[in-house]
């Protein structure tokens, strides 16, 4: 769900404008299927409240 909808990848809910910057809070209470970016750079900020390096310590490298 985007914003308290069901996906319609016929409708668009946002339009950003060219070299834009936003952030985004995601949390997913269905863990077989993570969320993920199809097109766009991005940067992971935190993770559960961590600092994206702490949190990914010793799983991957950062």
């Amino acid at each position: 769900m985007i914003d308290g909808k069901e996906f319609d990848h016929t409708r668009v809910d946002w339009t950003m404008k060219l070299h834009g910057v936003q952030e985004w809070t995601l949390s997913s209470k269905n863990g077989n299927h993570p969320f993920h970016i199809h097109v766009n750079p991005f940067q992971v900020i935190t993770i559960n409240g961590k600092t994206r390096r702490s949190a990914l310590a010793g799983h991957y490298p950062c």
